[in-house]
């Protein structure tokens, strides 16, 4: 069976359907290039210490905040571009901010131990101990040489707090053995007393 020629109108309709299918992809791409970026906004970190606040100035006028984790810190709209943040608890909350003209803006707030305070403790508690607190990403680390594994016991559970590990590596004097010192110096009479004979 023989079959007629394509058409004008059918050719046309085939070139246009090849054209378009070959340049969506791009058309696409360029369209989300030039998308306004009112949903993405932008993402900083800021780090606070347990009792500290921070006043964070907006660009844009607020229409609405939100904390995720209101234990770890409070956020509070002080004025149409300022919010101030309470640190209350050791932790991270995600802090967004809705802005009049429809972009949000993301916080990440890391909440970490008054490490001042803790130090103050330490010091008065023990007076003649060489201990020294230093941050970690996950725990608290004390360091230094104490006077007896009992100081080292009452160093930790002093430095502890809700939500804040301890890591000792404070050290101890090794005492020696009595008992070891008594056999040395027993040997010590008996070669003395074999060297008289």
């Amino acid at each position: 069976m023989r079959q007629n020629p394509p058409t004008r109108a059918t050719l046309a309709v085939l070139v246009l359907a090849l054209v378009t299918a070959a340049t969506a992809p791009s058309v696409s791409v360029l369209l989300a290039a030039n998308a306004p970026q009112a949903a993405a906004g932008r993402n900083e970190e800021i780090a606070m210490t347990v009792g500290k606040s921070v006043i964070l100035d907006h660009p844009d006028e607020i229409a609405r905040i939100s904390i995720s984790n209101p234990e770890v810190a409070d956020a509070v709209a002080v004025s149409s571009k300022e919010v101030l943040l309470n640190a209350k608890s050791s932790g991270i909350t995600t802090l967004v901010i809705w802005s009049k003209s429809g972009e949000r803006n993301f916080f990440t707030i890391s909440v970490g131990p008054n490490l001042q305070q803790i130090q103050q403790q330490l010091q008065s508690t023990f007076p003649g101990e060489n201990i020294q607190v230093v941050p970690g990403q996950n725990a608290v680390s004390l360091t230094g040489k104490v006077s007896s594994p009992a100081v080292v016991e009452k160093a930790v559970v002093l430095a502890a707090g809700p939500g804040r590990p301890v890591v000792s590596n404070l050290s101890v004097p090794v005492v020696p053995d009595k008992q070891i010192l008594l056999k040395v110096r027993f040997a010590e009479v008996q070669k003395t007393a074999l060297e008289q004979l």
